[in-house]
């Protein structure tokens, strides 16, 4: 079996997942998941989505090395060290969570797509060293200081709405990077 959504179907429970270890791509996105340690039975697992559910933890994927693509939006995860060594990784959306520190993503050199709006995040310098970035979104955090992401001059957009930046900070960003490139609204006064 190649692939297997199960969106939408109020699944709790993952124990069966050994029985599709070979699944390439797995959608189990809408659903009711908090634990999915038994995640780490996927051995050949490329694309996983299980966004939308109320997933803690995901340090089972510590184990599952060959992904190049992780959707875990819309759930209740604080801590990402687990994804540090997914260094194939190419998309990863971990938007709405609380998570407040990506020191672990500074290792996913080939990352293109990253979206961790709508968390906690201030800090952002982790991501200096992916200049493989494409698109990242960073909205809706409280991130204040953008420096870090001025060496990031291949990418194509970067959404910083909903942050609370100050002109000369959004405007640095805006001069190095281009106009069409930054997502922003008004920033806030200047800084002194």
């Amino acid at each position: 079996m190649k692939s297997l959504n199960l969106d939408h179907n109020e699944i709790a429970d993952v124990a069966w997942l050994p029985l599709v270890r070979h699944v390439d791509d797995l959608s189990i996105s809408h659903n009711r998941l908090q634990n999915i340690e038994m995640v780490v039975e996927l051995i050949a697992l490329k694309s996983l989505n299980m966004s939308s559910n109320q997933i803690v933890s995901i340090a089972p994927l510590e184990a599952v090395r060959e992904l190049r693509e992780i959707d875990l939006g819309s759930n209740l995860i604080t801590d990402i060290d687990a994804l540090g060594g997914h260094l194939q990784l190419v998309v990863l959306h971990l938007d709405g969570n609380q998570i407040s520190h990506i020191d672990g993503l500074a290792e996913l050199l080939v990352l293109e797509e990253l979206d961790l709006s709508r968390n906690k995040l201030s800090d952002v310098a982790p991501l200096a060293k992916i200049i493989s970035l494409q698109r990242l979104d960073l909205s809706h955090n409280r991130i204040s200081e953008l420096r870090p992401l001025e060496d990031l001059g291949d990418i194509e957009s970067i959404n910083v709405k909903g942050n609370p930046l100050s002109c000369n900070v959004l405007g640095t960003l805006i001069t190095v990077l281009g106009q069409d490139v930054v997502i922003a609204d008004a920033c806030t006064t200047p800084q002194r």
